[in-house]
């Protein structure tokens, strides 16, 4: 068991993020994340299904997303699922795979 699936909610402050793999991580645990916009996080996580994207650097917008997350069990449950299937879909080994098959295709094809 990881320290990611007892939690709550995942807090990723991140304001630069080209991908954001803690976050994959997290919601594979079934744990919704909060994230900043203005990275590829928001995309990451599909917000608002896998969890909360608010405006970068705005830690009043941060705060109250929190205090939602943290006041309402069934909407934290509900995208705790969400985030947990958006990995098994968007984020499996064979998505991985079939997504660079087909970007190898893609370069023979316009070579």
């Amino acid at each position: 068991m990881t320290v990611l699936s007892c939690a709550d909610i995942f807090l990723m402050l991140s304001i630069q993020e080209a991908f954001g793999l803690m976050a994959v991580e997290s919601m594979a645990c079934g744990t919704p994340v909060l994230v900043f916009e203005g990275t590829a996080l928001p995309e990451v996580i599909k917000a608002p299904l896998g969890g909360f994207a608010v405006p970068s650097k705005n830690i009043h917008s941060y705060a109250l997303a929190l205090k939602k997350l943290m006041d309402d069990d069934q909407l934290r449950m509900k995208l705790g699922k969400q985030a947990r299937y958006i990995v098994e879909t968007e984020y499996s080994q064979e998505k991985y795979v079939q997504n660079h098959l087909e970007l190898y295709k893609k370069i023979i094809i316009n070579s």
